[in-house]
């Protein structure tokens, strides 16, 4: 009975460390919360220089298109009314967080490039100097796209998070339903569906269409070796207010299906696009295990 008494007593006091070592993990995480939500006065613009924009040499690119036999794939579609909802030059920058925990940045630029009838997108993404004691991340992508029937050419990402470095392509044979990508050491060809996407062309495809509330309708997207159908659902109008101001927005609902990292079918995201000529995303809201992962506009540029 006695050793029964000392066990029960033990396990009680364990239990008590347990909370404590619970209370001061919760206090310093709270702590360390704030601190970072409003103790890192670090502007995008400095944090943007930390990003290196690389790139693929085009004689790399000429290689791929020889060995793979990849064709132009040009005029093979066009927008139904042959207009884009962007100016020469745009450029995007968002907060991106954790509930109240801002993380860092994303800064979206794009182009078009009327002498080689193509539109250029590159985006960096960029933890702020709290979050980078903890997870660095200096990510960069880089994407074309055909100019007038907007789907994707090349793709490329070069990835820089803490130690870890990789840095992917994919290359689109839209005219053979073919995706050639490096992610996987054995296998490099993959079949696809006609004019599919990757997740910057798909964002800025989204922005050419012409949506109300009620309406929905499916994109595929190509994604670690195969097509995903995302679907979308139109759900209302709303005002949003950001750090770049306030606008009249339409919020749309992606059902991502399929498995991998980011296709999920317990996923949830919210995407608020303006209601205007521009259909520029304002906000972005995906759930995760421990809250929402946010992203507001706190900038942008128009040339």
């Amino acid at each position: 009975m006695s050793k029964y008494i000392v066990k029960c007593l033990s396990g009680k006091q364990l239990l008590r460390q347990i909370l404590r070592i619970q209370l001061l993990v919760f206090a310093f995480f709270t702590c360390t919360c704030i601190f970072a939500a409003k103790g890192d006065d670090e502007r995008w613009e400095k944090a943007e220089k930390k990003v290196k924009e690389k790139h693929y040499p085009e004689a790399f690119l000429d290689s791929l298109r020889t060995f793979y036999n990849i064709g132009a794939n040009r005029g093979l579609k066009n927008l139904p009314d042959n207009t884009l909802p962007f100016t020469r030059r745009e450029k995007c920058v968002y907060n991106a967080g954790w509930g109240f925990v801002k993380a860092g940045w994303g800064i979206i630029e794009a182009k078009i490039d009327n002498e080689n009838d193509i539109f250029v997108v590159k985006g960096k993404a960029v933890t702020n100097n709290f979050t980078s004691a903890f997870f660095k991340t200096r990510d960069y992508v880089y994407a074309t796209v055909d100019l007038k029937g907007f789907y994707p050419y090349f793709f490329e990402q070069h990835i820089r998070e803490n130690r870890y470095r990789r840095n992917n392509w994919a290359f689109y044979d839209h005219e053979k339903g073919k995706v050639f990508t490096n992610r996987k050491k054995k296998k490099t060809e993959y079949d696809s569906s006609p004019f599919t996407h990757n997740y910057m062309s798909l964002l800025y495809y989204l922005r050419t269409l012409d949506f109300a509330p009620g309406d929905t309708f499916s994109i595929n997207c190509f994604v670690h070796g195969k097509d995903y159908p995302v679907f979308f659902k139109v759900l209302r109008r709303e005002k949003i207010e950001v750090g770049a101001g306030t606008f009249k927005c339409v919020k749309v609902q992606p059902r991502l299906v399929g498995e991998g990292r980011g296709f999920t079918k317990k996923d949830k995201m919210y995407l608020w696009f303006t209601d205007d000529k521009y259909h520029m995303l304002v906000k972005g809201k995906s759930k995760i295990a421990l809250g929402w992962i946010t992203i507001e506009l706190i900038h942008y540029e128009r040339e």
